[in-house]
């Protein structure tokens, strides 16, 4: 199958922020049959993103506080914050299920909600105002937030009742 005539609707309606709908039709055949896939981004992906972009300004203001000697590449104390940013992925959770009031699935869409938003603000930090995180090593800041953000998925994914064990 292959794109064709794939109209992109954004629509607003008072259950969703945002409806993606996106029509689907084979090249191969002439037939006027389609197929439509809605994506639809609900209230909580928006509250954990909000809330993900002010637990990555809180990170950033911790970052500039530690001395730069952390963040050397392949030293002990840079093994212990990756210790840290693990140990810290179920508050993280804690935090958005505690503000969102969700539970589940819903949890599960704030927890991504909430990575999205603290990705996109490190992101933006790292690229546009580096100064942010006050450290020579934004390698090792860069590769700290990847980690968070992985542990935060996974532990999310396990604590949402997303992974089945």
């Amino acid at each position: 199958m292959s794109l064709v005539n794939h109209p992109l609707t954004v629509a607003l309606t008072t259950n969703t922020v945002i409806v993606v709908t996106t029509t689907i039709t084979p090249s191969s055949e002439t037939t006027t049959d389609s197929s439509t896939t809605t994506t639809t981004f609900q209230v909580p992906f928006l509250q954990g993103a909000l809330l993900g972009v002010v637990i990555a300004v809180l990170f950033a203001l911790v970052v500039r506080q530690l001395p730069t000697t952390w963040f050397t590449p392949k030293s002990v104390k840079m093994a212990i914050l990756l210790a840290l940013g693990l140990a810290s992925a179920a508050p993280f959770v804690w935090v958005i299920k505690l503000v969102t009031r969700k539970q589940g699935a819903q949890l599960w869409v704030a927890v991504i909600g909430g990575n999205v938003g603290a990705m996109t603000f490190d992101s933006l930090a790292i690229s546009f105002a580096p100064a942010t995180y006050n450290q020579v090593h934004m390698g090792s800041v860069g590769a700290l937030l990847l980690w968070g953000v992985s542990c935060i998925f996974v532990v999310g994914a396990f604590m949402t009742g997303q992974v089945h064990h």
